[in-house]
């Protein structure tokens, strides 16, 4: 799957930001079940329409505001070690990391 991932070039370097999913826009604003169908996935299998509605439902209760599109992304995150500080799910999403993306 690509990764979805914005390149910053700030004054202190390039960072890499994975990109994120805002919770309660993608609820009001998407039409129920054809934009939900395939759009989340539980590891390597597809939501239906009615799972990922639900996945996103718990996803607010539990206060996340924005949800990120990429697997790697989460708090604490995988790419701590080029500096990632964490997924912010307050609506801040990656604060980013200094490394170049690999490629998968």
């Amino acid at each position: 799957m690509p990764k979805a991932v914005l390149l910053d070039a700030s004054p202190d370097g390039a960072r890499t930001h994975y990109l994120h999913i805002n919770v309660v826009s993608f609820l009001k604003r998407s039409r129920f079940p054809a934009d939900y169908a395939n759009v989340f996935a539980q590891g390597e299998r597809s939501l239906s329409a009615d799972e990922a509605h639900a996945f996103l439902l718990s996803e607010h209760a539990n206060g996340h505001e924005v949800i990120p599109v990429d697997a790697g992304c989460g708090n604490p995150c995988t790419r701590a070690a080029d500096g990632c500080t964490g997924f912010q799910y307050d609506g801040k999403g990656c604060p980013g990391h200094s490394a170049p993306c690999s490629p998968e």
